[in-house]
């Protein structure tokens, strides 16, 4: 991994509150899970292995949102049926966004 990447990776993982290493678990389960589901070879492969497939699974909203999520713990283990919501503690971050892009807006482009 480049050392430009590795300090993305570093602040995004900052940014949710949780290790880098939990940002590459969670990003590589939800890339082999949802691969299950069209690839008879990773189907086979979790057959073979007995992989119980992720409650989250079938929803829309299963992916990089769950760490942005107020409902992460309670969907993942299956007790919260419904779809994303944002968690109050990073609600901030889309401030910051809508922000930058107004920012950026304003900004003329060079022809």
């Amino acid at each position: 991994m480049s050392d430009h990447d590795h300090a993305v990776l570093k602040d995004y993982a900052n940014a949710f509150g949780i290790t880098m290493s939990e940002v590459l678990y969670e990003a590589s389960r939800h890339h082999i899970h949802k691969h299950s589901r069209c690839c008879g070879f990773i189907s086979a492969l979790f057959e073979f292995k007995k992989v119980v497939r992720d409650k989250r699974l079938e929803k829309n909203c299963y992916g990089h949102g769950c760490f942005a999520c107020n409902h992460t713990t309670a969907c993942r283990t299956g007790f919260y049926k419904g779809g994303w919501e944002m968690d109050p503690q990073v609600q901030h971050y889309i401030d910051m966004h809508q922000t930058q892009n107004k920012v950026n807006a304003e900004i003329p482009l060079r022809p």
